[in-house]
């Protein structure tokens, strides 16, 4: 039988918002080179690239931004030639809309972030953004995450972890223990949102003896389990 050849089924991808300039420059460059990359085929050229990320630089600094850069590359008979290969081009977007200090005031984030009543899920997902950001996604700064784990997560999970064998010795390892470990205590009921159970009621108080009920009087309900962080 003759073969058929299988038509690929197109990404559906949204396209990004309009960039006026300022804050959200890192959520802009991430949308258009999203869509990009899930549409390749229609952007077959450098310039087509450019073009269409200009295209969404309509208000604000950026359109005053986008404006100088397209004069800047129009010949005196009105016609735009680009000159830029599209990673220059991104390059120059960064010179002009990324915040130099965004690094640092991830590892702000980083250092000041805690699990607290989080899922360790809900809290990887924050750490990994702040970590991104930070720069600190190599190996050479696993010694220094693991640090802050041991530091941000609930200390249930970090007993866990130090407990397990072996203890693990990088970042990822860490990361997949504490998920386990966390998941496994609250699959168990023995922790919820960083509280522990106990089944037994507070001790009384030595200078403030439990008053005599008077004869006939109905009974106290019996004491439930309260919870302590």
């Amino acid at each position: 039988a003759p073969a058929t050849a299988r038509r690929t089924r197109k990404v559906e991808t949204a396209k990004p918002r309009d960039y006026a300039g300022g804050e959200g420059y890192r959520d802009f460059r991430r949308e258009f080179n999203l869509y990009i990359a899930a549409n390749d085929e229609s952007f077959d050229h450098d310039a087509k690239r450019i073009i269409f990320v200009l295209s969404y630089m309509k208000e604000g600094h950026a359109a005053t931004w986008a404006q100088n850069y397209l004069d800047s590359n129009m010949d005196k008979e009105g016609e735009i030639t680009l000159k830029e290969t599209f990673p220059e081009f991104v390059r120059l977007l960064d010179a002009a809309f990324d915040d130099p200090y965004s690094a640092e005031k991830a590892i702000d984030d980083l250092y000041k972030l805690r699990q607290n009543r989080r899922r360790a899920e809900e809290f990887f997902a924050f750490f990994e953004i702040a970590r991104t950001k930070a720069k600190m996604n190599t190996e050479a700064f696993d010694a220094l995450l693991i640090h802050q784990l041991k530091l941000a997560l609930d200390p249930m999970v970090v007993k866990g972890v130090m407990r397990s064998s072996p203890v693990p010795t990088t970042y990822e390892a860490w990361k997949a223990k504490a998920l386990e470990i966390d998941h496994t205590e609250r699959h168990l009921g023995g922790h919820f949102g960083g509280f522990k159970m106990s089944s037994a009621p507070p001790p009384a108080r030595p200078h403030a003896p439990a008053p005599r009920q008077p004869a006939g009087a109905p009974r106290a309900p019996p004491a439930f389990p309260t919870f302590s962080a």
